[in-house]
């Protein structure tokens, strides 16, 4: 089931058109098929410039139970690639945080770059939520090209396993890597 989409719009064709493809979405609570109905959107406070704007980031759909329907009640979510599920800052800031840290940067300093607040605390969550899903991005890589890690010997052990990996995906993907892994494997990044 393809859960992260390009834009806003071929998310919102894919909520008004879920009689069409009945076959393909099963609910994962309850695993019935053809009760979906639009539910609305999914809005997240996004870090813009030091400030705070709400905007859509992904839909929900209802598995219905009402008017005949058979369903569970319970939403399912889908959202944009270009957002990580759970997370306040856009899937660029992740990106921007671990190619700083591919160049050799502090944890602090690269977090600062990529995000523009000081306090570091969320990059140490970040680091070990990827550490956890480190065997889904080496799953991900077509070509793993495993010549960087000497190059990241000196720092922590949880970065020598870590920003090889990255780098790889960066090197597999784009730049904007978080996006890509997400739109092409159709899992959450973090």
């Amino acid at each position: 089931m393809k859960l992260f989409f390009d834009n806003i719009d071929s998310l919102d064709q894919f909520t008004h058109e879920l009689d069409h493809h009945p076959e393909s979405l099963t609910c994962q609570h309850c695993g019935s098929q053809g009760h979906f109905v639009p539910h609305g959107f999914v809005y997240k406070n996004q870090h813009i410039d030091h400030s705070y704007e709400k905007e859509p980031v992904g839909k929900r759909i209802m598995c219905s139970n009402r008017y005949g329907r058979t369903g569970c009640g319970r939403t399912l979510r889908f959202y944009l690639a270009d957002y990580v599920p759970a997370l306040s800052r856009a899937a660029i800031h992740i990106s921007l945080f671990f190619l700083a840290l591919i160049t050799g940067k502090p944890i602090q300093s690269a977090y600062t770059e990529a995000t523009h607040t000081i306090d570091p605390r969320n990059a140490y969550r970040w680091l070990s939520k990827c550490q956890t899903k480190i065997i889904h991005y080496r799953a991900a890589l077509v070509n793993r090209c495993g010549t960087y890690s000497s190059a990241f010997n000196w720092r922590a052990q949880r970065l020598q396993l870590l920003l090889p990996t990255m780098n790889d995906l960066r090197n597999n993907f784009s730049d904007s890597f978080v996006t890509d892994f997400q739109l092409k494997q159709q899992r959450r990044f973090m």
